[in-house]
């Protein structure tokens, strides 16, 4: 799914399976430059009174993450992932199990934060891939996942050897970018990316575009070829 930096995003509405107080976000992506707005969003659900926010932040060129606890408290750290993170495609994993926030880069464990506590939900608050205000992302996202669990180091490598067969257990959002997913299902003109995961969190595209990539997620991909899309 291409983001073009601008005006693009998907929208899913929110649900309770999305207010999660134990979380993985699981991303694959691909940016193409680092652009003169705060953020470049990969997911966010997002509000002053809780939630989770994963994306890249320009001016250290660097993963960003916060996460808002039910105590209130605020985390926000940063990887060690940098100048390196253009042009080429990374799986992006960040988890929380109650006790230890956890941020992985392609497959490898990139830094920890010491935390107890629940993750605040946030009733009302819509899940928003690509965007987070106006901090749209300019890149590629093949895949993203989320779980009410904290994936283990197994687990992600598994999703990371296998992205086409992920772990189903606590497995709230799935959204694979392929034309056989994207549709209008609701019949209201607007296109959805289609929620493989059972619970219908389907997200509406607003700008974003599906375009072709090479066979593999692990390899560099060259992107750029629009498909049409599924009816």
């Amino acid at each position: 799914m291409y983001f073009n930096g601008v005006n693009a995003y998907v929208r899913v509405s929110d649900s309770s399976s999305l207010n999660v107080n134990y979380i993985t976000i699981y991303a694959w992506v691909w940016l193409f430059k680092w652009s003169g707005t705060p953020y470049q969003c990969i997911v966010n659900k997002y509000t002053t009174t809780g939630g989770y926010f994963l994306a890249f932040r320009n001016a250290d060129k660097r993963v960003n993450w916060v996460l808002r606890w039910s105590d209130g408290s605020v985390a926000e750290r940063l990887s060690s992932l940098g100048e390196n993170a253009l042009l080429s495609l990374h799986n992006i994993v960040l988890t929380y199990d109650g006790a230890i926030v956890k941020l992985f880069i392609n497959n490898v464990l990139d830094s920890t934060y010491s935390k107890t506590g629940l993750i605040a939900a946030t009733p009302g608050q819509p899940l928003d891939v690509g965007t987070w205000g106006y901090n749209y992302l300019n890149g590629l996202i093949p895949q993203v996942l989320i779980y009410s669990r904290a994936l283990s180091a197994d687990d992600i490598a598994w999703n990371f050897n296998y992205p086409d067969n992920p772990v189903r257990n606590g497995l709230v959002l799935w959204l694979k970018a392929d034309p056989q997913y994207v549709k209008d299902v609701d019949g209201d003109g607007i296109l959805e990316w289609l929620d493989l995961s059972g619970f219908g969190n389907h997200g509406k595209i607003y700008g974003a575009q599906l375009v072709q990539l090479t066979k593999s997620y692990a390899r560099i991909l060259q992107p750029l070829r629009v498909l049409a899309y599924a009816r």
